[in-house]
C-alpha cells in the first residue's frame, strides 16, 4: 500500500516565502470571520507601535493612514491577528471565531442560510469544536449537539440518530442525509459515512435538525453540512504539520499547505493524513491514510469556483458486538467468530466535484455541480467473505434571485434540481479458512433519484421572516442478478411513488446592541427510503411491497443572546409522527428483511445555554478567558403502532435512543501576547440508558464521562507552535459506546448487544504551523 508520507518533502516545497516589505501611508482592507467569510463591522484597528487606529464599517472594511510597522485587529468573541504593515497591498483578515463567537449573518449564493439566525433547529461547529479533544474522531462533536447521538463501535464503525431517527440502522448511519459542500455523502439508498474526511479539512459544520431543508433532499431524520472555505474567506498562505500520539497505538499525522495569490482570486490547497491505531480490543487494528486537493477559485468578481478531490486507503479489523458475559468481564476480546477469521474491511474510496457560482445579473445568480464518487471494497466475515464496487454520478445546478427592498427587508428565492445514479455491484464467496472460496452470489444494483426544490426566504416586515420550500423526489431501484449456477432470476426493478416535501419557517426576530432575541416556528414534511437490507428479500429479491418512512415535523423555537451578547441561550420544542415505519427483521447473521411495520411519535426538547467572559489587564493583550456551555436533550419517543408477526410493540420504547442526555464543557485561558496562550477545556457527557430490544425487556446502563486537555500556543515569527496534552474517561467509567439493536442469540450463545466503550486513555500532540503573513 502507498504511503504518502513520501511525499511530505513536495508538501514543504509548494510554500511560497514572503517578500521584503516597507511602509505604507495609507493602508486599507476588509476584516471577517475566517470561518464563515461574513464581514465583521466595527472591528478595531490598532497601530502597533502607536495609540492610533479605527474601526471598519457595516461591510467590514477600513481605510487608516499611519507610519506604524504592524496593525492589531480584535473583534469580541474572536482571536485576534497582528498584521506587517506592507507596500501596495490591501489587507484581507480573517479572523478565527475564539471559545463562543456572535455569529453575524452570511448569506450564500448558492442556499439560503443565515448561521446563528437561521430560523430551524440549526447547530454550526466551528473548527475548535471540532477540534477540542485530540482532533481525530467527529463524534465527540456531534454528540454535543442536543438531539443528536452518534454511537461509535469502532473507528469504522458508527451509527448517527438524530431525534431518534435512524437508531435501527444495523452497522451504519441510515435516514440522514450529509454533504460535503455540494458532493453527497450519502449513498442511493441513503448510508451515509462521515468518518472518512479528514477534520482538519473542514471550517463549519452545520447540523440540521428534523427533515432537511427542500434543497438537500428532505430527508427524515436531519442534514450535516460538512463545509470547507469559502473563496472569500480563504487564509493566506501557509503550511502546517500536525502529529498526535495516544493510548493503544494511537498515531495520527496531518500535513498541509495552502497557497493564496497575492490578488485573492486563486487558493490551493493539498493535505495528506494518516491514522493507525492498535485498538483497544482483539482484532481491532485500524489503518487509514489519504489526501485532498481542494482549488478555490475567483477568475473576477461575478465567479466562484471550487474544486475538490478527497482520496483514501483504509484497512480495519472488525471486533464486532460482545454478549453480556463477555462485555463486563472481557470487554477486551473480540467476538470469537470474527477472531476467528480474523475479519476485516478494506477499502479505496474517492470523492470528487467541481462547483461554480456565477452571477448573470444584479439580482441573479446561476449555481451548479458535478460531483462522482468510487468505492471498492473486501470484507471477510464469518459466514462468507464480501466484494463490493460501487460508483456513482450526479449534478446539482439551479438559479437563484436576491433583492434587497425600500423597506431593507430581503427577498431570495432559489430554484433547482439534483440527478443522482449509482451502480453498486455485489458478490459474496465462501470462506474457507479465511481465503476466498466458490462464489455464492452476483448481483447489480442501480439506483437513481431525482430531486426537484424550491426555496424562498421573505422578509415580510421589520423583524420578520418567513421561509417556504418544496422538494420533490422519485426513486428507482434496479437489480440484476448475474448469478448463473442456481438457475434462478430474481433479478427486477422497482420505482416508489414521487414524494412531494413542503416546508414553512415562521421568524419573529429583535435585535439591540447588546441582546438579541427570536422565536420561530417550523412545520416540515420528510421522507427516507428503504436501505439495501431493507429493500431485498432474504433470497436477494427485491420486495416490491417496500415504501418510503414519511413524517411531519412541527417545532418551536426560541434563541437569543444578552449581557452584552455573552450569554447565549436556545430552547426548541418538538414533535414528529412517522408512519410505514422500515424495521430491518434479522433472519440469518448475515441476512436482514425489511418490513413497513407501524408508526413511532416523536416528541421532546432540546436546550442550550453558553457563556463568555474576560478579565484581567486587556489593555495590554493579558486578559483571561472563560467560557463554559450545557446542552441537555429530552427524548420521548414511542411506538404509536408497531405489531410485528404475532407481537405487538406498540406503547412501547423506541430502541436505540437515550431519554436523557447532558453535555457540558468549559474553556479557560489566559493570553500574555495577542496570540500566545495557555488554556484547559473540561468536558463531561452524561447519557441515559436505553432500550436495546424492542419488548423493551433488555437496557443498556446510564454512563457519565469526563475528559481533560491541556493546551499552550506561542508564535515565534512567521511560526506557531501548538502542544497539547490530554487524558479521555478520566473516571474511568465501563459503558457500551454502541448498541446492536435486536441483536438475534444463534446456538447457545448470548445475544451480542454490546461494543464497549474506551476505558481511560491518554493522548499528546503538537502542531508546527509557518504562515506567510504574521
Amino acid at each position: 500500500m502507498f504511503r504518502f508520507y513520501y511525499l511530505l518533502p513536495a508538501l514543504w516545497m509548494t510554500v511560497v516565502f514572503l517578500n521584503p516589505a516597507d511602509a505604507q501611508i495609507v493602508i486599507e482592507g476588509q476584516v471577517f470571520d475566517a470561518r464563515t467569510g461574513a464581514p465583521l463591522a466595527w472591528a478595531t484597528v490598532e497601530e502597533v507601535p502607536g495609540k492610533g487606529g479605527t474601526v471598519t464599517d457595516e461591510r467590514g472594511r477600513f481605510k487608516l493612514a499611519t507610519e506604524a510597522d504592524s496593525l492589531l485587529f480584535r473583534y469580541l468573541g474572536y482571536e485576534s491577528m497582528q498584521v506587517p504593515v506592507l507596500i501596495n497591498r490591501s489587507l484581507t483578515i480573517g479572523l478565527e471565531p475564539g471559545p463562543i463567537v456572535y455569529h453575524p449573518i452570511a448569506i450564500e449564493i448558492g442556499r439560503i442560510s443565515s448561521a446563528y439566525q437561521e430560523p430551524a433547529a440549526l447547530t454550526v461547529l466551528q473548527p475548535a469544536d471540532l477540534l477540542r479533544e485530540e482532533g481525530i474522531q467527529i463524534r465527540k462533536a456531534l454528540n454535543r449537539v442536543p438531539g443528536l447521538y452518534m454511537h461509535s463501535g469502532a473507528l469504522n464503525t458508527n451509527r448517527i440518530t438524530i431525534r431518534g431517527i435512524g437508531s435501527r440502522s444495523p452497522f451504519a448511519t441510515a435516514k440522514i442525509r450529509a454533504y460535503l459542500d455540494e458532493i453527497p455523502l450519502t449513498s442511493g439508498v441513503g448510508e451515509t459515512t462521515l468518518e472518512d474526511i479528514e477534520l482538519g479539512l473542514l471550517s463549519e459544520v452545520d447540523v440540521w435538525k428534523g427533515p432537511s431543508p427542500s434543497a438537500y433532499g428532505a430527508g427524515l431524520g436531519g442534514f450535516v453540512h460538512l463545509k470547507t472555505y469559502r473563496p472569500e474567506a480563504l487564509p493566506d498562505s501557509y503550511a502546517e504539520t500536525r502529529l498526535t500520539l495516544g493510548s493503544y497505538g494511537l498515531r495520527h499525522w496531518v500535513g498541509q499547505t495552502h497557497y493564496r495569490s497575492e490578488d485573492q482570486r486563486v487558493g490551493l490547497s493539498l493535505q495528506f493524513h494518516q491514522l493507525h491505531s492498535d485498538g483497544y480490543r482483539e482484532n481491532n487494528e485500524y489503518d487509514r491514510q489519504g489526501m485532498a486537493v481542494l482549488a478555490k477559485l475567483a477568475p473576477s468578481e461575478k465567479t466562484q469556483s471550487t474544486i475538490l478531490v478527497n482520496y483514501l486507503q483504509l484497512k480495519a479489523y472488525i471486533p464486532s458486538s460482545l454478549g453480556l458475559s463477555d462485555f463486563l468481564e472481557r470487554p477486551q476480546a473480540a467476538a470469537a467468530n470474527w477472531a476467528a477469521i480474523e475479519g476485516y474491511e478494506d477499502y479505496d474510496k474517492l470523492l470528487a466535484g467541481w462547483s461554480i457560482k456565477q452571477e448573470l445579473a444584479p439580482k441573479w445568480h446561476f449555481f451548479g455541480s458535478l460531483f462522482t464518487s468510487y468505492r471498492a471494497a473486501y470484507e471477510p466475515r464469518p459466514f462468507n467473505i464480501l466484494a463490493e464496487n460501487s460508483f456513482a454520478l450526479g449534478s446539482r445546478f439551479g438559479m437563484a434571485f436576491s433583492q434587497r427592498r425600500k423597506s431593507q427587508e430581503r427577498l431570495q428565492v432559489r430554484l433547482g434540481a439534483e440527478f443522482f445514479a449509482e451502480r453498486y455491484a455485489w458478490q459474496t464467496y465462501e470462506i474457507l479458512s479465511g481465503e476466498l472460496g466458490p462464489p455464492l452470489s452476483d448481483q447489480v444494483e442501480q439506483r437513481r433519484y431525482r430531486n426537484l426544490f424550491s426555496e424562498a426566504d421573505i422578509g415580510l416586515a421589520p423583524g420578520w421572516r418567513l421561509q417556504l420550500g418544496l422538494n420533490w423526489n422519485h426513486t428507482r431501484y434496479e437489480l440484476e442478478d448475474r448469478f448463473t449456477p442456481d438457475s434462478l432470476d430474481i433479478g427486477g426493478d422497482y420505482a416508489f411513488d414521487p414524494v412531494f416535501s413542503p416546508r414553512v419557517n415562521l421568524q419573529y426576530r429583535r435585535d439591540r446592541t447588546d441582546r438579541m432575541w427570536a422565536v420561530f416556528l417550523t412545520a416540515a414534511h420528510g421522507f427516507s427510503p428503504p436501505t439495501l437490507e431493507e429493500t431485498l428479500t432474504p433470497s436477494g429479491a427485491i420486495n416490491p411491497d417496500i415504501q418510503p418512512e414519511r413524517g411531519w415535523n412541527l417545532e418551536i423555537g426560541w434563541r437569543g443572546k444578552t449581557w452584552q451578547k455573552r450569554f447565549s441561550y436556545d430552547l426548541t420544542l418538538f414533535r414528529m409522527q412517522v408512519d410505514d415505519l422500515l424495521v430491518a427483521r434479522r433472519t440469518a447473521e448475515d441476512q436482514f428483511v425489511g418490513i413497513n411495520a407501524g408508526s413511532t411519535l416523536h416528541q421532546g426538547l432540546e436546550s442550550s445555554l453558553g457563556y463568555y467572559v474576560e478579565w484581567g489587564d486587556a489593555a495590554k493583550g493579558r486578559p483571561f478567558f472563560l467560557s463554559w456551555f450545557a446542552r441537555y436533550a429530552f427524548s420521548d419517543f414511542t411506538f404509536l403502532e408497531f405489531v410485528d408477526d404475532d407481537q405487538d410493540f406498540s406503547g412501547n420504547e423506541l430502541t436505540g435512543t437515550p431519554r436523557h442526555t447532558l453535555r457540558a464543557g468549559m474553556d479557560l485561558a489566559y493570553r500574555w501576547t495577542s496570540v500566545d496562550r495557555v488554556y484547559l477545556t473540561v468536558g463531561y457527557s452524561f447519557v441515559d440508558a436505553m432500550p436495546i430490544d424492542d419488548a423493551n425487556t433488555v437496557y443498556s446502563e446510564a454512563y457519565q464521562t469526563t475528559d481533560l486537555k491541556l493546551g499552550v500556543e506561542q508564535r515565534l515569527g512567521r511560526f506557531s507552535l501548538h502542544f497539547f496534552a490530554g487524558i479521555n474517561n478520566l473516571f474511568d467509567e465501563r459503558y457500551a459506546s454502541m448498541l446492536q439493536i435486536n441483536a438475534s442469540a444463534f446456538g447457545n450463545s448470548e445475544p451480542r448487544y454490546y461494543y464497549p466503550g474506551l476505558p481511560r486513555n491518554y493522548f499528546t500532540g503538537l502542531r508546527l504551523k509557518w504562515q506567510k503573513s504574521r
